[in-house]
């Protein structure tokens, strides 16, 4: 700074010892302050940023500690500051500026870096959510598909039902035209059908050989494997 403003040697009054006095005195008060300080923080609660902490909230946050420090600095008495218009003065002044700005440019940073998280994690949402709704029409789809299916296959068997069942009526009369002991063979084997393992077979007499020779050759009972006195209603 050489300018009108700089420092004139000859004004400064303070000797070199005066000056060492005045240090060592500094030096006391510091070290006293540090350990008030060092108390405090011991005392301090600390903290740390919630993940879920928003870029806004970081601002609103940022600017009270500002408005905090401001209102701390304006009630401080100065103190130990550089000397005005000096080269010292105006370097730690640029100093504390380059520190501030630098400061400032980090917190954008990881503002910056939780803003593109936070709009991928936004993203990687939005495309599940249109990944359900597709599945979820193409389960509709596959349901609605299988619904008309199935109706369309229960007319086609109902009506294959009636025809065979008539089908078999008629030859039925035909082979046996007083054909109680045939449905009364028919009934025995339709409700030993509701139970289970062995009880599904039932015996063979002698006034049914005929009806069973029918029914087996139609391929509607089977004999037991181990059992040929028995028999049952194929499996449909």
């Amino acid at each position: 700074m050489e300018s009108s403003e700089s420092i004139d040697i000859s004004s400064i009054e303070f000797t070199l010892e005066d000056t060492y006095e005045h240090l060592k005195d500094i030096k006391k008060e510091r070290e006293l302050e540090i350990q008030q300080l060092m108390n405090i923080i011991k005392n301090n609660e600390i903290r740390t940023l919630d993940s879920n902490i928003t870029p806004e909230e970081i601002r609103y946050k940022r600017a009270k500690y500002v408005q905090s420090l401001d209102k701390y600095v304006k009630l401080e008495q100065p103190r130990d500051l550089p000397i005005v218009n000096t080269a010292d003065f105006y370097t730690s002044v640029l100093k504390d500026l380059e520190d501030e700005v630098t400061t400032s440019e980090e917190l954008n940073e990881a503002a910056d870096e939780e803003i593109k998280e936070l709009e991928s994690d936004i993203n990687y949402l939005e495309n599940q959510i249109v990944t359900f709704k597709q599945m979820k029409e193409a389960t509709l789809s596959t349901e609605d598909n299988e619904t008309t299916n199935y109706k369309a296959e229960m007319i086609v068997i109902k009506r294959l039902f009636n025809e065979v069942k008539n089908d078999l009526e008629i030859v039925v009369d035909t082979l046996f035209p007083a054909n109680h002991g045939f449905q009364e063979l028919l009934c025995v084997l339709t409700r030993a059908l509701s139970k289970g393992g062995d009880d599904l077979y039932i015996d063979v007499t002698p006034d049914t050989l005929d009806f069973i020779n029918f029914l087996e050759e139609a391929d509607i009972i089977q004999f037991h494997p181990h059992d040929k006195t028995k028999i049952k209603l194929m499996n449909m």
